[in-house]
């Protein structure tokens, strides 16, 4: 088999995700973009956290999330 032959056989079984999303914080917030938000983050008691807010902190520099 050649180089692609394998390529083509292992992604069968393994799999290689890349996600991008808008970077925001306490002064740029859109809570439109929040809600809609898809991917989650368990926080601690296993609350979700919405991904897109999971870095945002206080106006202190204080992370809210992590």
């Amino acid at each position: 088999m050649g180089d692609w032959d394998l390529i083509l056989e292992r992604s069968k079984t393994h799999l290689f995700s890349v996600s991008g999303m808008a970077f925001q914080d306490a002064w740029n917030l859109d809570l439109d973009l929040l809600q809609d938000c898809c991917i989650n983050v368990a926080g601690e008691g296993g609350k979700l956290v919405p991904f897109c807010a999971y870095n945002i902190t206080n106006t202190h520099g204080v992370a809210l999330y992590r």
